[in-house]
């Protein structure tokens, strides 16, 4: 049979359940109270709140599903650690994406940046470079650039030996204060 009750009932001790339980009212539990899924520990898997905050603890991990999206609505979240965030996004620790990341104002990142594609960019800023110096490739790639190589104006500057391994052509212009000590030409 089925015990139904009108006006409220009070029960001191457990209830137990053996189908499903049907409420077609709210469950209010009090502050510190913990909704428990787990029948050997209140201590793994759970959810507890108090008027300010709610905890889910899942032990191992948990799983949230939905058909179209999930929703996080707060102006301030913390992935990965447990201080108050300072940021809308606070993530300690590394991110990874398997897909496209797109983003509609900065990326700042504090240690080294790598990709195993082509970087595709308006403009380039290599802080570590000098005005007016014409930049190259280094030793493993890295962007360099040398105090006897710079462009001012019109003019390219090279303060060190020139070797030219095929035709040296001057358009519209001289050579001059030229010392050499060997000239071949053909």
């Amino acid at each position: 049979g089925a015990l139904k009750t009108e006006g409220g009932a009070s029960i001191a001790k457990k209830l137990y359940v053996g189908t499903d339980l049907d409420v077609g009212g709210n469950i209010i539990l009090t502050e510190d109270a913990k909704l428990v899924f787990d029948n050997e520990s209140i201590t793994d898997q759970f959810i507890t709140g108090r008027d300010d905050f709610i905890t889910i603890e899942g032990d191992n991990f948990i799983n949230l599903n939905a058909d179209s999206k999930i929703n996080i609505n707060t102006p301030a979240t913390l992935i990965g650690g447990s201080q108050t965030p300072t940021v809308a996004l606070q993530v300690q620790g590394d991110i990874s994406a398997s897909g496209f990341i797109s983003t509609l104002s900065h990326i700042t990142a504090s240690g080294n940046i790598s990709a195993s594609g082509t970087i595709v960019a308006n403009e380039l800023q290599d802080t570590s470079l000098t005005q007016n110096r014409l930049i190259f490739a280094g030793a493993n790639g890295e962007l360099s650039d040398d105090s006897d190589f710079t462009v001012t104006g019109n003019d390219m500057i090279l303060g060190r030996d020139l070797t030219v391994g095929r035709n040296l052509i001057i358009d519209d212009g001289t050579i001059s204060n030229v010392s050499t000590t060997h000239i071949t030409a053909s």
